[in-house]
């Protein structure tokens, strides 16, 4: 087992009988698992959350299958990051690597993000270890017999982003509303600020000083719905001739990005819509756009939203899972009815054609006030120690 970049001493001949103390005060070593092959919100988020932890005092450790966009960020960002081959959500090799790094390591807490390493981390529970289950995403979550158990008998607590998600969770029974805690993502106040250039983007893709730039961050998948953008460019031209539309993001299933070109060429104006493919200065994108659009057809706790509102640009969004919960209608930015083409267009029509500068700062006081990146670990650290009982 190969840990490319590591800045801890070995702990591997350590008794495994010291690991846990009733110190609360004390770094806590933690390993996140991640069995995702893609890299978006979610899995940004994680490598964010490590970068944190170790820059205040804890020892934090990133497992992912071999080869993946996640592992190949954590070694860009020199983050400690074993391969495991996450083949199934109960693949013995997989089981074996995460127990014997636990053991070895003194491991506090084991994170785990996905389905399938959900199922690596109930065993792991079976053998002591302390589990916390994060649920990032809003899609349907299975609930047959053996996802129960894995919900039930997993994990010690859950993080849940959004309280959308807590009640899902709840609703299908997979876990009791007393397990459940509610952390929602945080962003980077410093980063994501007003004054943030996006001149250099704009130049970059031929888009005019005085365009308007419609903006849609996001993985390119099916229930983001991109192509609801797409179908909304031509209403949006007709009432704002020099709107741009700009789509960031990657692609996690080819055919649906061969599907969402297709669409693009079916419009009037495709020469008008930009894919921008997956960006790290995600902020300077923000910076350079005139609106922020939200297509999901389930969504947590959109990161780009908070991000939008801190950077004090204006969010049309879909009025599903969490986003309600932070965008109010009329007051922090717009809602439409997920999947509608039409209301969407009309609702970045009247965001761009109206002033809408008091929403604009209502968003941004918002973003000050409950999205620091700050506040949402230390309500993580101590859903950790909750789930050590200390």
């Amino acid at each position: 087992m190969t840990i490319p970049y590591c800045p801890y001493q070995d702990l591997s001949e350590l008794k495994p009988t010291t690991a846990f103390s009733d110190n609360p005060a004390r770094p806590l070593r933690i390993v996140h698992l991640e069995s995702s092959r893609n890299i978006g919100g979610q899995e940004l988020r994680i490598l964010a959350q490590m970068e944190w932890l170790i820059s205040n005092g804890h020892m934090v450790w990133l497992m992912a299958h071999p080869g993946t966009p996640i592992m190949k960020e954590a070694a860009k960002r020199e983050l400690p990051s074993v391969p495991v081959a996450f083949r199934g959500s109960l693949h013995p090799k997989a089981i074996w690597a995460v127990l014997r790094f636990a053991y070895r390591n003194l491991i506090d807490i084991i994170d785990c993000h996905s389905t399938r390493d959900a199922a690596v981390a109930m065993v792991a529970k079976l053998s002591r270890r302390r589990v916390v289950r994060s649920q990032h995403i809003g899609r349907q979550i299975k609930n047959d017999i053996l996802h129960k158990l894995m919900w039930q008998l997993g994990n010690h607590v859950v993080i849940a982003t959004s309280a959308s998600i807590k009640e899902q969770i709840v609703r299908q029974g997979l876990s009791s509303p007393e397990k459940i805690y509610v952390v929602p993502p945080g962003i980077h106040l410093d980063r994501f600020n007003p004054q943030v250039d996006g001149g250099a983007v704009r130049k970059a893709y031929g888009i005019d000083d005085k365009a308007k730039l419609i903006t849609l961050i996001g993985m390119i998948r099916r229930d983001k719905g991109q192509r609801f953008l797409v179908r909304a460019v031509d209403l949006i031209v007709a009432a704002i001739p020099d709107a741009y539309f700009m789509i960031v993001g990657s692609a996690t299933h080819p055919e649906y990005l061969e599907d969402l070109k297709k669409e693009i060429s079916r419009i009037q104006n495709m020469d008008r819509v930009i894919l921008a493919g997956f960006q790290e200065n995600v902020e300077h994108f923000i910076a350079a756009s005139d609106l922020i659009a939200i297509t999901s057809l389930m969504e947590a706790r959109s990161l780009a939203v908070m991000q939008a509102f801190a950077m004090k640009k204006v969010v049309v969004a879909s009025r599903v899972g969490g986003i309600p919960e932070i965008v109010h209608h009329g007051k922090t930015g717009f809602l439409y009815p997920p999947g509608n083409a039409e209301k969407l267009a009309g609702q970045i029509i009247f965001a761009l054609t109206n002033d809408v500068s008091e929403i604009v700062e209502n968003a941004y006081s918002l973003a000050q006030r409950e999205f620091s990146f700050d506040a949402m670990m230390e309500k993580t650290l101590s859903v950790y120690r909750l789930a050590m009982g200390i």
